[in-house]
């Protein structure tokens, strides 16, 4: 739910309900199914998604010894968001905050990226078929309200940003 700390700031609000649509679009076992979108009493906007249980990989590859532990663990969850972000883009979606802290590994292996709130839908969705340009076009008419990114407006944790962004912003 939006903190009740945001609930008269139109943006936050916006960009609220553009994750939980841009989320709600694509279903794919590495990302959290979105099950609602919804308001509160007092007009603020909530979604359920599914609960998520494990640890970051952040936290993961903070708790390593040494570089090169469990090199053949992380390759495989390097494989599984690599596969996740080739759905999302198939779809035309485009994380834009992807990162280790975003990225969520449960017990036995499974892997989700997490926090759509920096997504964009793209005009085209690349190489999809028919059915994914439906579900393009009917997410292009939700985020119409969406202000396009320019080069000067900074997004994201300029920690993990690639450098260009940097100077850029």
């Amino acid at each position: 739910m939006l903190l009740d700390a945001h609930k008269d700031k139109p943006e936050v609000i916006q960009r609220f309900v553009e994750e939980a649509q841009s989320g709600g679009q694509l279903q794919h076992p590495g990302i959290a199914t979105i099950y609602e979108l919804g308001q509160f009493a007092d007009k603020r906007p909530f979604f359920a998604m599914k609960l998520v249980k494990g640890e970051t990989l952040s936290k993961l590859l903070a708790d390593r010894g040494e570089p090169t532990a469990d090199r053949g663990k992380f390759i495989g969850i390097f494989e599984q968001i690599c596969q996740t972000m080739a759905y999302a883009h198939s779809r035309g979606v485009i994380h834009r905050d992807l990162k280790p802290a975003n990225i969520m590994v449960g017990a036995f292996g499974e892997v989700q990226v997490m926090d759509w709130g920096l997504a964009k839908v793209l005009q085209v969705g690349g190489v999809a078929d028919e059915k994914s340009r439906s579900i393009s076009n009917r997410a292009r008419a939700s985020f119409r309200r969406c202000a396009p990114t320019s080069a000067a407006t900074h997004r994201g944790n300029s920690a993990r940003m690639v450098p260009r962004r940097k100077w850029a912003a």
